[in-house]
């Protein structure tokens, strides 16, 4: 076996195994007495960082032989012990959604830099190099492509990403109606198709929700809203008419599962919650210092929100039918700045800054968290509620069998889940490499 050192793999699975022990204990101890009870500096810290090289270069190898099942087995993957030696070419994995039970669809390539489409199944990675970003509707049956043309809106994909085209939206047509509002936003960028955050669309696919940097604009067939900035954020803007085209930061924006409500805001905002044609219906006030991220439970009875001061943050969950402005609502989490969020029956998933998965029951109650070791950049859960894929900022994608009857020794967690597929897709390389 070419490829495989033994007595470095031996280190890495022993220092693995010790590592993920120790952290164990510790989060046991934090969550039952109280984290004021336990101190960071008692943990010995992971030092399996010495072997990223050669590790690194042993994944390479078994992915040449095909070698995938014992690459796994002799080498528990981790991401952290990777990072300082390979950070430069690390990248976002967002984006992130089963097209069907067998394969994933996601973006590679963080926001801000160029990034494409590929599709992960157990056979192979697929790379679609014309498409810069992928969405799609809550029911899971309609996508939308992001290319150099425009917004295209399919049903009935696969995992070849072909299927049946319902809507086009060009850049001419979104542009002109957004010059038709006379308001100091563009995105007659010479590439707009690289600049855009996320892109959702209604099960109808005449409809999508864009969010970009430009702003969060509600699309139709026929018209464009613009949904953050407000109009009040605006008209301050035109106010101070020397400062060019307005920009937002922190944007975001989520379509309720029902299509009913949209959540949506920046860095500069509230929370701000429309109904599905764009009528403005409530500004929550964040709980901490700026709005970072938007979700619904699975029933659409409730908005979950999320505000950040640097790496932690809070998120609150107000109930749709009686939205309030200034009104206290019950905490789901007072911790986690959140980057992604899923949700099935009953319960909400968000992954944070930190490399970890949380879990709670609708009414906030905490159920687990997983360890992925990256922060977390996009998330989605199986149609049956057995598989989480998850993509990280780390530039890797993973597949996380859950509710499994073991727990696995080598992952960080506080529930019987266990990762059976990684995905590594890093900056300047051809290859996605299966570990």
């Amino acid at each position: 076996m070419t490829w495989l050192n033994k007595d470095i793999a031996k280190k890495w699975r022993l220092e693995g195994e010790r590592y993920a022990s120790d952290v164990n204990a510790f989060v046991h101890k934090g969550l039952s007495l109280g984290w004021d009870e336990v101190d960071e500096r008692d943990l010995m810290e992971d030092r399996r960082t010495e072997l990223a090289d050669p590790i690194f270069n042993m994944i390479i190898g078994a992915n040449k032989a095909g070698d995938l099942a014992l690459l796994r087995e002799e080498l528990p993957p981790a991401t952290w012990p990777l990072a300082a030696n390979f950070q430069n070419r690390m990248q976002a994995v967002k984006s992130v959604f089963f097209i069907n039970d067998k394969a994933i669809v996601f973006r590679g390539g963080s926001t801000w830099e160029d990034g494409y489409v590929y599709v992960a199944t157990s056979k192979g990675t697929k790379h679609f190099e014309q498409y810069t970003l992928v969405g799609r509707s809550p029911n899971r049956e309609v996508y939308a492509f992001v290319d150099e043309k425009g917004i295209s809106t399919m049903k009935k994909l696969d995992e070849n990403l072909n299927g049946e085209q319902i809507h086009h939206f060009s850049w001419e047509f979104i542009e002109k109606r957004i010059k038709e509002l006379d308001i100091p936003i563009s995105l007659t960028d010479e590439f707009p198709h690289h600049q855009l955050t996320e892109v959702i669309p209604f099960s109808s696919g005449r409809k999508v929700i864009l969010i970009s940097s430009s702003g969060t604009f509600l699309i139709t067939t026929e018209q464009l809203t613009v949904l953050d900035p407000d109009s009040e954020a605006i008209e301050e803007w035109i106010k101070d008419d020397d400062l060019g085209d307005l920009e937002i930061t922190m944007e975001h924006a989520a379509l309720s599962y029902d299509e009913k409500w949209i959540a949506c805001g920046s860095q500069s905002s509230s929370h701000l919650i429309y109904d599905h044609d764009g009528k403005f219906i409530s500004e929550l006030y964040p709980d901490s210092s700026y709005p970072h991220f938007s979700w619904f439970t699975s029933d659409s009875k409730k908005v979950i929100c999320n505000s950040c001061h640097f790496y932690n943050g809070i998120s609150f969950a107000a109930p749709l039918t009686n939205l309030k402005s200034g009104e206290e609502f019950p905490l789901i989490d007072d911790n986690s700045r959140v980057y992604a969020a899923t949700a099935r029956e009953g319960e909400v998933y968000f992954g944070d800054a930190y490399g970890y998965v949380r879990a709670a029951s609708d009414d906030g109650s905490f159920l687990w968290q997983y360890f992925v070791g990256g922060t977390i950049a996009g998330m989605d859960i199986s149609s049956d509620g057995k598989w989480l894929a998850v993509g990280t900022y780390s530039g890797m994608l993973h597949l996380i069998e859950l509710n499994i009857e073991e727990r696995d020794l080598y992952t960080i967690s506080t529930a019987n889940h266990k990762e059976k597929a990684r995905w590594i897709v890093w900056k300047n390389t051809n290859d996605v490499y299966r570990w």
